[in-house]
């Protein structure tokens, strides 16, 4: 089984989607946050934690292929940063529109695992 495979799903109540990489734009809010979440964009993804929401972090976007993308961190013009930048990799598992579900595929070190997440849609 391909990573790919294993890490999307989909239920009879969401709407298809044959390419994410198209479909997944705009403001998600992590389930259970008030303001933890990404802002998609065609090519960076930003990232703001629940407790710095007004310092966010931005990413460039690459996707792998329609339901797979990595996030690098972007160099800073401003802050100093040493040693290799940051990168996140993910699997969406489901997108119905409103609700996404990504699986983070854990690539550093220490104890954390591979994880699934919801992120809800923020309509303006």
């Amino acid at each position: 089984m391909s990573l790919i495979s294993f890490a999307q799903s989909s239920s009879p109540k969401q709407k298809p989607f044959k390419d994410f990489s198209k479909a997944i734009k705009g403001h998600f809010i992590l389930d259970g946050a008030e303001c933890a979440g990404f802002e998609f964009y065609e090519k960076e993804v930003i990232w703001r934690n629940e407790s710095a929401c007004m310092y966010p972090d931005t990413f460039l976007l690459y996707w792998v292929d329609s339901n797979s993308f990595m996030a690098k961190e972007k160099k800073s013009e401003t802050v100093k940063i040493s040693g290799s930048p940051m990168i996140w990799f993910y699997t969406v598992k489901s997108f119905d529109g409103n609700e996404l579900k990504l699986c983070e595929l854990w690539t550093g070190w220490g104890p954390f695992k591979t994880e699934t997440q919801k992120f809800l849609k923020v309509r303006k």
